[in-house]
């Protein structure tokens, strides 16, 4: 029903910007379908072009109305979304700290949230002119791709450089690496790793490890190379089965064998087919 492309960026480096998602799918006259995406160690842009608009409950219970180009912050807790009609969008998915670097502003602010792009990029009326004037998805990523470098900040302080490095040390390592491991790595105090980490990422780094932990767990399981559940715990760090998971079902709201009966397009893309 839906499909989902992943392209590269061409010009911006995939420590910034990981890559484009062409995203398109339609559903029959009268269907609807309820989505609960898992929380991901992703951060989005979505560029609509004339989908049919959605609506999303938020983790704070608040309806929010997915209608035109929109700002996803980092998720630590899993939302809903409404899904009926079409779809018809280019995502943008930035690395951990690349909203930052676009906007400059606490990522507080987005956390477990949508806003609208126009609110926040006074550069949004002007993109969607030039995206007007196109009609393939070659042309509209090479114009996403231009405004994003004309305003992506590429400098770098030297605390959003530690706590990049830190994101990916969790990353790398299946957020098994600890977080004293992680300050000396960095040459950061724990104090000030959990204010930037916050102000640059939008979450504590314990809930972000949570998330990238997951996430390993969903990658490693759905490798070309088969590996059994314990080998995959281990690898993550769940020496615990029964931890595993809790720290599953807290995070997608299902158990692991829930999970994998019904896994949505959306999921099969982010997380293995």
């Amino acid at each position: 029903m839906h499909s989902f492309e992943a392209v590269l960026p061409r010009k911006i480096p995939t420590t910034v910007l990981e890559r484009f998602f062409i995203a398109k799918g339609n559903l029959p006259p009268g269907m609807v379908l309820e989505d609960k995406p898992m929380p991901s160690i992703m951060q989005s842009l979505i560029i609509d072009f004339g989908g049919t608009p959605q609506t999303a409950i938020l983790p704070n219970g608040k309806l929010f109305n997915c209608e035109g180009d929109l700002i996803m912050g980092q998720f630590s807790k899993r939302y809903s979304s409404t899904i009926s009609g079409t779809i018809n969008a280019i995502g943008i998915q930035m690395a951990p700290t690349g909203i930052y670097r676009l906007f400059r502003q606490p990522m507080t602010q987005f956390a477990n949230s949508i806003s609208y792009l126009k609110d926040y990029a006074v550069w949004h009326a002007s993109l969607r002119r030039d995206l007007e004037k196109v009609d393939t998805n070659e042309d509209r990523i090479s114009i996403l791709e231009h405004y994003l470098q004309e305003n992506l900040w590429m400098e770098a302080t030297d605390s959003l450089t530690a706590i990049e490095e830190a994101a990916r040390l969790i990353r790398n390592e299946h957020a098994t690496i600890t977080l004293p491991r992680i300050c000396k790595s960095i040459g950061m105090s724990d104090r000030s790793l959990q204010r930037y980490f916050t102000a640059y990422i939008g979450v504590n780094p314990k809930a972000f490890m949570r998330i990238a932990r997951i996430n390993a767990v969903t990658k490693l399981i759905e490798q070309d190379k088969p590996m059994s559940w314990q080998d995959i715990l281990n690898e993550t760090g769940y020496f615990d089965p029964a931890h595993f998971t809790k720290d599953f079902k807290s995070i997608t709201g299902k158990t692991p064998s829930d999970y994998y009966k019904g896994k949505t397009d959306y999921e099969k893309f982010f997380y293995g087919t």
